[in-house]
């Protein structure tokens, strides 16, 4: 397996004008400290992800996310996204 996984990194780096290991530049932890509501900070930054990639302008776009789901009318993520904005 990590033949396989090496010989299909070089291939993709050289044809992607890349190096390294293939995710090396993608993911990248953040430090959340001082944050009176840091769990809802942290929604935030997971569900701007895919905006801050360029995947889609809005993350309401983004088919994979909480917060479309939420605007979308599913219940579930709707109470979800209220519990982050507002608490118990």
């Amino acid at each position: 397996m990590k033949t396989l996984k090496q010989r299909f990194s070089t291939w993709f780096n050289k044809t992607h004008e890349r190096f390294g290991p293939l995710w090396a530049d993608r993911f990248k932890s953040v430090l959340v400290e001082g944050k009176v509501n840091a769990l809802q900070t942290m929604a935030a930054y997971i569900d701007l992800n895919p905006v801050r990639a360029g995947l889609v302008k809005d993350p309401k776009d983004y088919r994979f996310c909480g917060y479309a789901e939420a605007v979308s009318g599913q219940k579930k993520a709707q109470r979800a996204l209220k519990f982050l904005t507002f608490g118990a």
